[in-house]
């Protein structure tokens, strides 16, 4: 065995459960000649297997292959020996001729997998070092189990709790629907509409809170084809809420026959959970009438922010000022009357998500200079938004790099979200709305030294 293998695999001193778990599978897939590698440790009192640490992969190809395709990971937790699978039948992400091998990390019971690629069939040498690479995980899951978020008194599995800013952003919005609360209490499922930017995907955390739920929020973003499997994930994800929230997000890209399996959980629901149908489109790719006539007896549209009055609008800002505030740990930072009415007046492209960015960032440049936030600094803040708008054609090209202002807002995003979380990447992966691994490459792409 090579020595710098026989380091990574036998070192005292190379421990997974480490902030150098990253570096370590990244050497361990360079010296077995791996494409891609992830390790995934199953949660505490749970059932479902979080990214650890990644190498090679982008996007939510964990959740797409052996997340949200129960078949794929239940056939590795299951078998006491590596699982291959080839790319000319199985949706491999390093393509149509690679392979890929899944090994379970089993101790008493399942706590964790790894998954591998190669360009060639895997070789024994390699299959040998997923093994020791194995026995080395088993005694560092076993000492470092992956706690879920939970609350200690019930022991009971149950997703973060929204803020209390959160908490008072939708009753502020619903507060002149009459019955809105029986409605929710009395119904097992809601359609919910809306764009991405109206807090469509916060409205769940809201729900919960709302209505006092335990359990657990699973967000499902693309449902299984196959009628059968459809019906058999509805039941497995159920079960795995209990009692808490079930998501099926961009519901109007489902199918006809996808639907008529999810009337049966909307007429007659069998599980002490909800079920959330959300969209951001009104349209649907498909119809089913009597799945359409459920949805429209339930149906919630989130307002966008230009339906909103004043009162309610200054009503949310003060919800954004009072979250900044307590996270910057500022108490003298002040929110002026005419800060408000620009907030007002101002024309938002991005709805709450934009309102609540704008008073962030007024937030950093108040704490370092003017310890208030008020109209003229807000102009200043958007001015150049305002000048990037109105660029002539001619500018240079490297002003209009779309690449680069996503990449600094999204470097942005995440040193905001290490700052509030304390370097918790499993908290930061959840609030950004992307998985581990994807953080972790972004961390690593970026160069971002947390």
């Amino acid at each position: 065995m090579q020595s710098s293998l026989q380091e990574i695999l036998l070192g005292s001193n190379t421990n997974f459960d480490s902030e150098k778990g990253r570096d370590l599978l990244t050497r361990f897939c360079k010296e077995n000649h791996f494409l891609t590698g992830l390790i995934a440790q199953k949660e505490l009192d749970s059932e479902f297997y979080e990214e650890y640490f990644t190498y090679g992969l982008t996007g939510d190809f964990y959740y797409d292959f052996l997340g949200s395709d129960f078949d794929n990971k239940s056939k590795i937790l299951k078998s006491i020996s590596p699982i291959q699978f080839a790319g000319n039948q199985f949706n491999l992400y390093s393509g149509r001729k690679s392979f890929g091998i899944g090994f379970r990390i089993f101790s008493d019971k399942p706590i964790g997998f790894v998954f591998f690629e190669t360009a060639e069939e895997i070789s024994e040498f390699q299959e040998l070092a997923i093994h020791l690479l194995v026995s080395k995980l088993i005694v560092e899951f076993d000492s470092s189990p992956l706690e879920t978020i939970k609350t200690e008194e019930k022991k009971k599995l149950e997703v973060e709790k929204p803020s209390e800013d959160y908490q008072e952003w939708f009753p502020i919005i619903f507060e002149d629907s009459i019955g809105l609360g029986n409605s929710l209490r009395a119904n097992r499922f809601i359609f919910v509409t809306g764009t991405e930017d109206s807090g469509k995907r916060k409205f769940p955390l809201y729900l919960y809170s709302e209505l006092g739920l335990s359990g657990k929020i699973l967000t499902i973003q693309a449902l299984p084809e196959s009628e059968l499997k459809l019906k058999e994930s509805m039941v497995e994800w159920l079960e795995n809420v209990s009692g808490g929230i079930l998501v099926l997000d961009d519901i109007h890209l489902s199918s006809k026959s996808q639907q008529e399996v999810l009337i049966p959980f909307l007429v007659e629901p069998s599980f002490n959970s909800r079920i959330i149908l959300a969209t951001a489109q009104y349209k649907f790719k498909e119809e089913s009438f009597e799945f359409w006539e459920l949805l429209k007896q339930h149906r919630i549209k989130l307002p966008d922010i230009a339906e909103i009055s004043f009162t309610k609008l200054k009503l949310i800002i003060d919800s954004f000022y009072r979250q900044y505030k307590k996270i910057a740990s500022f108490r003298d930072i002040e929110l002026s009357e005419n800060a408000y009415e620009f907030l007002f007046n101002f024309r938002y492209t991005g709805g709450f998500i934009e309102l609540g960015g704008i008073i962030e960032r007024a937030f950093s440049i108040a704490i370092l200079k003017e310890k208030r936030i008020d109209k003229n600094l807000l102009e200043n803040l958007l001015s150049e938004k305002s000048k990037t708008e109105n660029l002539p054609i001619e500018e240079d090209e490297k002003d209009l790099d779309l690449r680069k202002a996503i990449q600094s807002l999204e470097k942005q995003k995440i040193l905001f979200a290490n700052k509030k979380f304390k370097g918790n990447q499993i908290k930061m992966a959840k609030a950004l709305g992307i998985s581990r691994g994807s953080l972790q490459y972004k961390i690593k792409q970026m160069e971002i030294s947390l």
